[in-house]
C-alpha cells in the first residue's frame, strides 16, 4: 500500500516533521510504502479561470505546470495527505 502525503508549507519544519512522523508509524505496520511530496519543489501555476477545461478538456488547459506530475502521484497512491500549515490566531 502506498500513502502519499503533500506538503503545502516550503519550510521543513513542524509540517513537514509532523508528516514525517505520521508516516514512519503508519511504515512500521509494515507493508506501508510512503512518500512526501513538497509542492513548493514543483511549479504550480494559479488557475486562470478560462474555463477551458471545462468546455473542451483539461488537456487544453494553457497552463503548463507540474499538476499532471502530481495528479499521476495522487492516482498512484491508496492514501493521498494533505499537509498544511493553520493561521496563527493574531
Amino acid at each position: 500500500m502506498k500513502v502519499t502525503a503533500f506538503v503545502g508549507s516550503a519550510r521543513k519544519k513542524h509540517t513537514y516533521d509532523a508528516s514525517e512522523k505520521f508516516l514512519k508509524k503508519l511504515e512500521s505496520y509494515g507493508d506501508v510504502e510512503t512518500e512526501i511530496v513538497r509542492l513548493s519543489d514543483f511549479n504550480l501555476k494559479v488557475c486562470r479561470g478560462c474555463k477551458l477545461c471545462c468546455d473542451k478538456g483539461e488537456e487544453l488547459c494553457p497552463l503548463k505546470d507540474d499538476r499532471d506530475i502530481l495528479i499521476q502521484k495522487m492516482i498512484g497512491s491508496f492514501f493521498d495527505m494533505i499537509a498544511a500549515r493553520s493561521a496563527k490566531k493574531r
